[in-house]
């Protein structure tokens, strides 16, 4: 069998020892798997922008990479500790949605709640799951551990539903009515659509002009439909497809959430 990936991603940070620690278990048990970091850096309890992460970064592993994720303000309660096998790939964490959307979209092949004490620690803590279950259960089987032999089985209906919906795109009068979902750094605004669907439903090409208004607020904006956010004069607004397929609004050299008002989970309308 050929070593297998498994990647990383959490909201622990990296100021102390629970990366490291994960680490030190998956190499314990399979030191031939290569461990990739995703991010540790999810704000903290974060599931919805962890969930948004997950989806827009599995794609471009290699098929049958194994997908850890530990975003669990649940943990030591009763919810369940799950392994997800799809078309491609495996995904292991809590059962509070982070995986969700990321699983359904490669599509579900049969999901497993994690039982069995072979592929945990000898002691499991109340409150570090990601070192006692997810992880070496992570690494068991990337050996080669039998997936059914995990645990007892899990309906496709009981997966908790994702914090995220993908498209979500809703009819209002004339707009079209979207969630600001995931704002970046540089203030640029992911919505819930990807830019293809939302170029089809709004009927629009590149350079033409679209009015964007904030839920929230009573002032529009026009945005220019673009390829890139460059190809509007700095400051201008622009409608464009974001790196992981979204339609996105930015600001060239500027900041479209400051500009906009608009913060994550925020509604945003849009029409020609």
């Amino acid at each position: 069998m050929k070593p297998r990936i498994i990647t990383l991603l959490t909201d622990f940070g990296m100021k102390d020892y629970y990366v490291s620690a994960m680490k030190g278990i998956i190499a314990s048990i399979c030191p031939e798997c290569k461990v990739i970091d995703i991010t540790h850096d999810v704000p903290k309890f974060n599931i919805a922008r962890a969930s948004l992460i997950l989806w827009a970064a599995y794609k471009y592993f290699p098929r049958g990479s194994i997908h850890v994720v530990v975003v669990d303000p649940g943990v030591g309660t009763e919810r369940k500790a799950i392994a997800i096998r799809t078309k491609n790939y495996y995904f292991i964490g809590p059962n509070n949605g982070v995986m969700t959307l990321a699983a359904m979209s490669d599509g579900i092949d049969e999901i497993r709640i994690i039982e069995n004490r072979a592929v945990m620690a000898r002691k499991v803590s109340y409150t570090f799951h990601g070192r006692d279950i997810f992880a070496p259960t992570a690494a068991h089987i990337a050996k080669g551990f039998p997936f059914e032999e995990l645990g007892s089985k899990l309906k496709e209906n009981e997966l908790y539903p994702s914090p995220l919906s993908i498209p979500y795109k809703e009819k209002t009068n004339e707009y079209i009515k979207l969630k600001a979902i995931y704002i970046d750094d540089f203030g640029n605004i992911a919505l819930s659509v990807e830019f293809e669907d939302l170029v089809k439903t709004l009927n629009i090409s590149i350079g033409d002009s679209v009015i964007v208004k904030p839920l929230c607020s009573s002032i529009s904006y026009i945005a220019k439909v673009a390829r890139t956010f460059a190809e509007v004069p700095k400051g201008e607004l622009a409608l464009y497809e974001n790196s992981y397929g979204l339609a996105e609004l930015g600001i060239f050299m500027g900041n479209a959430s400051r500009s906009l008002n608009v913060r994550e989970g925020e509604c945003i309308c849009i029409k020609m």
